[in-house]
This record gives C-alpha cells, sequence and structure tokens, in this order.
C-alpha cells in the first residue's frame, strides 16, 4: 500500500467533502483517512475498471468501496474516474462519481465538475 505521505492533495480535498457534509457518516480518525486516502490512490493506480475493492478501518469498523470507471481511449492513461462509497460504522453512507488525472508529476489529483 502507498504511504500516507504520498496522499495528494487532490484526494485529500476530495475526501474532505465527506467530512464536511452535515449528514456525513461519523467522523474518521486522521489515521484512517489518510489511510482511505491511501486506499483511493492505490485503486486508482491499480484496480481493475469495474472491479469493486473494499476498504475496512480497524479501529472504528468504517468502510470504502472504491470502483475504478472505464473512461475512453487517451484520456484512460492520464486520468481516471471513481465511484467511491463511504459506509460509517453506523452503516450511513455517502457515494459519488469522481474524476482524477496525474498531474505533471505524476500524481493523482481530483478535477472538479
Amino acid at each position: 500500500m502507498l504511504s500516507s505521505a504520498r496522499v495528494y492533495s487532490g484526494v485529500r480535498q476530495e475526501l474532505q467533502k465527506f467530512r464536511n457534509r452535515t449528514e456525513a457518516p461519523a467522523r474518521f480518525s486522521s489515521r484512517e483517512r489518510n489511510q482511505l486516502e491511501a486506499f483511493v490512490i492505490q485503486v486508482l493506480e491499480a484496480g481493475e475498471d469495474d472491479l469493486p475493492v473494499s476498504w475496512t478501518g480497524k479501529r472504528s469498523g468504517h468502510n470504502a468501496v472504491v470502483v475504478p470507471i472505464a473512461m475512453p481511449g487517451e484520456i484512460s492513461t492520464n486520468c481516471r474516474r471513481a465511484a467511491i462509497t463511504v459506509i460509517d460504522s453506523n452503516g450511513q453512507a455517502l457515494n459519488g462519481q469522481y474524476q482524477f488525472c496525474k498531474n505533471d508529476q505524476g500524481r493523482w489529483q481530483y478535477q472538479s465538475d
């Protein structure tokens, strides 16, 4: 798994939206948030299109499912879409589809709509 030091700001900012929403699931510890961010990057790097990959926080029981989504042709070499569902230990869920592209340094960044 990638270390939290390799978690890039675009992914961090996007996952922050989950944390800030009024209906957000139970709070993630900063350690779990870093682990989840690293997990998202790992899936962006190596996940197979349309194949769900699950993550579970060992202490809290929070869960996430990330599904990389196929993108057409040329775009797919530098960008990936992903459906991300975050489920807290109480069963409350937030989900959405997001596009991430690699910047000039090869780091994933969230692409806002």
